[in-house]
C-alpha cells in the first residue's frame, strides 16, 4: 500500500474524479495531463508534498477553464487523458 495520508489521498481522488467531467480546449487538456502524470508519479513514490502540490494545481486548472474561451473547441477528456485519469485514480485509491 502507498504511504499517502488519507486527506491527501481523498483530495487527489476528488480532483481527479472532477477532472473527468470537465470540458476544455486541447491546450488545456495537455496541461491537465501533465499535472495528472505528476500526481501519478507522486503517488508511486509516496511523495505526499508533491501529490498535494499537484492536486492544488489540478484544482487551479478547473478554475482556469472559465478563461479558456477562444482557444479552440472544447471537448471532454481525450482518450489518453481519460485513461491517465482512470489509472491514477486506481493507483491512488489502493
Amino acid at each position: 500500500m502507498l504511504l499517502i495520508d488519507e486527506d491527501a489521498r481523498q483530495d487527489a481522488l476528488d480532483a481527479l474524479t472532477d477532472a473527468g467531467t470537465w470540458i476544455a480546449s486541447a491546450a488545456h487538456w495537455t496541461e491537465i495531463d501533465r499535472t495528472v502524470a505528476t500526481m501519478a508519479a507522486a503517488a508511486a513514490t509516496g511523495d505526499v508534498q508533491l501529490l498535494t502540490t499537484a492536486t492544488a494545481h489540478l484544482e487551479y486548472l478547473s478554475t482556469r477553464r472559465a478563461t479558456d474561451a477562444g482557444k479552440g473547441p472544447k471537448t471532454p477528456p481525450p482518450e489518453p487523458v481519460r485513461d491517465r485519469l482512470n489509472e491514477t485514480i486506481h493507483k491512488i485509491g489502493k
